[in-house]
C-alpha cells in the first residue's frame, strides 16, 4: 500500500504589499495493488482513492472532491496496455471516467533508464 498526501503552499512578498501566504489544493489518497499479474490472472489490479480540498473561492466556500478509481494493466514485454476507470464527485456534480493507454517502458539496459512498478502510473 502507498500513501500520499500533499499541501502546497505558496509565499510571496512585495514591499508594497507585505508578506501573503496561501495554500493550494489538500490531497489525500492510497494506492493498494490487490492482484499481481501472474499464474492465473492476466493482469494487475489497483485501486488509488483520493480526496482533495480545493481552497475556498469568494462566496462558493470550499470545495471537496472525490475520486475512486480502479485500474487493470498488463505488460507485454517493453509494452504494457493500461485500462482505468474512475467514479468521481466534487459537490453537486458527480461522474464517471473511462481511460487505456498503450506507454512504452523503458528497457532496463537503456542508459539513465528508470523502470516504474507495473501497475503503477507516472506522468
Amino acid at each position: 500500500m502507498q500513501l500520499t498526501g500533499s499541501v502546497p503552499l505558496a509565499v510571496s512578498h512585495a514591499s508594497h504589499a507585505g508578506t501573503h501566504g496561501d495554500r493550494g489544493e489538500v490531497e489525500m489518497g492510497a494506492k493498494w495493488r490487490f492482484i499481481d499479474q501472474g499464474g492465473a490472472w492476466p493482469a494487475d489490479v489497483s485501486t488509488f482513492p483520493k480526496v482533495v480540498f480545493h481552497p475556498p473561492v469568494a462566496g462558493a466556500g470550499e470545495a471537496t472532491e472525490v475520486l475512486l478509481p480502479l485500474e487493470a494493466a498488463r505488460a507485454f514485454g517493453a509494452f504494457s496496455v493500461n485500462v482505468d476507470g474512475a467514479a468521481w464527485s466534487s459537490g453537486t456534480r458527480r461522474g464517471l471516467l473511462l481511460r487505456r493507454g498503450v506507454p512504452v517502458r523503458p528497457h532496463a539496459t537503456d542508459a539513465g533508464a528508470r523502470r516504474a512498478p507495473r501497475g503503477e502510473r507516472h506522468r
